[in-house]
């Protein structure tokens, strides 16, 4: 999303030092080190406890609702920082 907010109106690729591609860059770099700051890690299994490749875990995440704790507030937490990007490049133009 970062991306495109970036380079929609473009009617090219960008270049490696396009403006715009580095501001989504810079972009994805600040959500990245907010939610990094928030959250302490980006892995899935860390900021879930859930092992994948067992079973258990994976009833687990279902059975308690794992995701409505967990990962309802990372998806949360990412979509609302794009849309503040959005909004911020808006009012720059």
């Amino acid at each position: 999303m970062l991306g495109y907010l970036h380079g929609k109106d473009a009617k090219k690729a960008p270049g490696v030092k396009d403006k715009r591609r580095i501001g989504a860059m810079e972009s994805v770099k600040s959500l990245f080190n907010g939610f990094m700051e928030r959250f302490e890690d980006t892995d899935c299994q860390t900021i879930t406890g859930c092992d994948w490749s067992k079973k258990e875990d994976r009833d687990r995440y279902f059975k308690d609702k794992v995701y409505k704790d967990k990962c309802y507030k990372y998806v949360e937490y990412v979509i609302e920082r794009c849309l503040d990007q959005r909004a911020t490049m808006e009012q720059a133009k």
